[in-house]
């Protein structure tokens, strides 16, 4: 359930960062694959 609901925010914005995909989850969160926007990097 929780990869679900962390997989609705694929594509959203957070401050600077875009979470392009997930990527899995543990015991404390989520970890996405980033990108910032203002630097054009991945994160």
């Amino acid at each position: 359930m929780l990869d679900q609901m962390m997989k609705m925010l694929e594509g959203q914005q957070i401050g600077p960062y875009r979470l392009n995909k997930f990527l899995g989850a543990g015991g404390f969160g989520g970890v996405f694959h980033a990108s910032e926007m203002v630097r054009n990097t991945s994160v």
